[in-house]
């Protein structure tokens, strides 16, 4: 598959993932309580993504610190994706291709700056 075809299946399941976001929250603002249903009707097609953009599985609920010592040293295997999820929520308001290209290549970007570490 080629770049340009791999940035379109992203750039849509990026959009479903902003648009399906965007209705839970309108549900939640006009007060339906979504209750232990929020599990089983969350949708994240943002880890699809970020699994096609080749970024690390989230293991950091795999780590504690010993005793809550906030001090730790964190372990080289631990990897979390909270930047790039939190990336996404802040820059991708309307879901357009536009948005959702510019997190593509940020998230790119990020990519390449970790593998240069």
């Amino acid at each position: 598959m080629s770049t340009q075809e791999t940035d379109r299946h992203l750039v849509r399941l990026l959009q479903l993932q902003a648009s399906y976001s965007k209705k839970v929250d309108q549900l939640l603002d006009i007060g339906v309580d979504l209750g232990s249903q929020f599990d089983v009707i969350q949708l994240n097609l943002l880890d699809v993504a970020l699994d096609m953009l080749g970024v690390p599985a989230d293991n950091s609920g795999k780590w504690e610190p010993a005793d809550g010592d906030k001090e730790a040293v964190v372990p080289d295997w631990l990897f979390c994706r909270d930047w790039f999820t939190e990336t996404f929520f802040d820059t991708v308001n309307e879901g357009t291709a536009l948005e959702c290209m510019a997190y593509i290549e940020s998230t790119r970007e990020m990519i390449r700056k970790v593998h240069t570490l």
